[in-house]
């Protein structure tokens, strides 16, 4: 409907708002149609279950990154949470707006879970993006800062927990979302704090884990919440790490912890970005 710079335009003019808005319902609808599609075709599910998926999915699709592939990974892992009766707590570390927190509590109670055995805890700054490390690459250096890693001085590759404003989002709002899902209140933790402050803490309240999602993006993070958090997740629960394929920060530091641990899963690929295993029984 609208091309890239009459976007823009049209984004940044206040009278014109409404029919943006318009424009983004518009948009977000012929998405979950496809989705429904898509659903149907692959006898993914009956036509009636496409059309909840896809309606859950429109319901969360502005704040989320993740790709439709990793929308129906998280509907498969609430429903094999649910049919193997894993007891354990879906964690998330990296919720930003709340849209794939969201989704998945939609998911986890439309396919008949309980809330008491499988509870919500989601993990963020809200304050943006931690620095980058020397493994996270100059692609993550330019995404952060806008300059190759060379270009750095190296006050910039220490990894500080200064905030960026890349990826910022308001507690609010990730909280606003996750309410609407319908998860109850009295078995949700939303926690603020970055991760290196906030797991060490909450480590020993969250208990077992049944699945794990990671998207803290770069090397530090993904190695934080890995220590703090692996040994909690339960034999035969998920790990599932969001930004396996795309920053080599985040790929390194999975790497390295299951050499540590003299650990070879089986890392399925879900996209072009997510990875996930399943932890077996030592």
């Amino acid at each position: 409907m609208f091309p890239a710079g009459l976007r823009t335009l049209v984004k940044s003019h206040a009278a014109l708002q409404p029919l943006y808005a318009r424009y983004r319902v518009a948009k977000a609808q012929r998405a979950a149609q496809r989705l429904t599609r898509f659903l149907i075709d692959a006898r993914f599910c009956p036509p009636e279950q496409a059309q909840a998926i896809a309606r859950d999915w429109q319901s969360v699709s502005e704040h989320t990154q993740l790709s439709q592939a990793g929308i129906l990974n998280l509907e498969t892992m609430a429903r094999y949470a649910i049919d193997s009766g894993i007891k354990g707590a879906f964690v998330e570390c990296g919720t930003w707006r709340g849209g794939a927190l969201s989704f998945w509590a939609r998911a986890f109670l439309r396919n008949g879970g309980k809330p008491q055995i499988n509870p919500l805890f989601g993990f963020d700054s809200f304050e943006g993006m931690p620095g980058v490390t020397a493994e996270d690459g100059t692609w993550a250096s330019e995404m952060l800062h806008g300059r190759p890693m060379d270009a750095l001085p190296p006050e910039e590759l220490t990894g500080s927990l200064k905030p960026h404003a890349m990826n910022a989002a308001e507690e609010k709002t990730c909280r606003a979302i996750v309410a609407a899902s319908g998860f109850p209140p009295a078995h949700t933790q939303i926690v603020k704090g970055w991760f290196q402050d906030s797991l060490p803490q909450w480590k020993e309240k969250i208990g077992p884990i049944a699945v794990l999602r990671l998207d803290g993006d770069w090397y530090e993070s993904t190695r934080t919440c890995l220590e703090n958090l692996f040994d909690l997740v339960v034999p035969g629960g998920v790990v599932i790490i969001d930004d396996y394929g795309y920053f080599v920060g985040c790929q390194k530091a999975v790497n390295e912890f299951l050499a540590a641990r003299g650990l070879q899963p089986e890392l399925v690929t879900v996209d072009v970005c997510v990875r996930y295993f399943i932890k077996r029984a030592a």
